[in-house]
């Protein structure tokens, strides 16, 4: 049985008013009214949310997801086991996407030039194969979870599948600032501050 991809949309947040009444919808559609000879609508676009990637649905990839929508991020969660109850009952995510290989999270992920990625999947191969199907698409951010003996081994393999130097400078890992986390929980607290440091320094 295949989870079927929960989402509220992968356009602009807005507020719309039509002939049935309110609702909060995400679209795509440029036109700000549209009317037909049996109803029209209306739609008052809101401020974009910044947006997250999460690939991996276990533990840590729901505490990650239930942090950053609390900080209204636009949260989606990748994965390759529409079982997996983590992933399936992950009611903050905004969107849930089942992938067949994680290789093909990058094409997956809508607007990657504004969306931030974080990596924690189950196992080194599975991380590699996401990071390899990632990098050619422009996110701002790449995030990987490991220790550094681990990440030495992925930035191995990737630098064996054609990746440069380059391509891995923009790998941010280990992803959150080192608070001596252990937990799912305090995992997604230090990447959230993470997040609101480079934030801040932007500012």
């Amino acid at each position: 049985t295949r989870v079927p991809e929960a989402s509220t949309g992968t356009g602009t947040e807005a507020l719309r008013a039509t002939n049935r009444g309110l609702e909060l919808v995400t679209t795509d559609d440029p036109r700000p009214i549209v009317v037909d000879a049996e109803a029209w609508q209306v739609d008052l676009r809101l401020a974009a949310r910044p947006r997250i990637a999460i690939v991996g649905g276990g533990h840590c990839g729901r505490a990650l997801s239930h942090t950053m929508r609390r900080l209204r991020y636009h949260v989606s969660v990748l994965d390759t086991r529409p079982d997996a109850a983590l992933f399936a009952n992950n009611a903050d995510a905004h969107r849930r996407i089942v992938l067949d290989d994680y290789e093909q999270a990058g094409a997956r992920i809508p607007q990657p030039e504004t969306t931030a990625l974080v990596i924690m999947t189950t196992d080194f191969p599975s991380d590699v194969r996401a990071l390899a199907g990632a990098l050619p698409y422009p996110f701002p951010f790449i995030g990987v979870m490991g220790s550094l003996a681990k990440l030495n081994h992925i930035r191995a393999e990737l630098r064996r599948a054609g990746f440069t130097d380059d391509d891995l400078s923009r790998l941010r890992a280990p992803v959150g600032l080192p608070i001596g986390s252990h937990t799912p929980e305090e995992i997604a607290i230090s990447i959230a501050a993470q997040f609101i440091q480079e934030a801040g320094a932007s500012s």
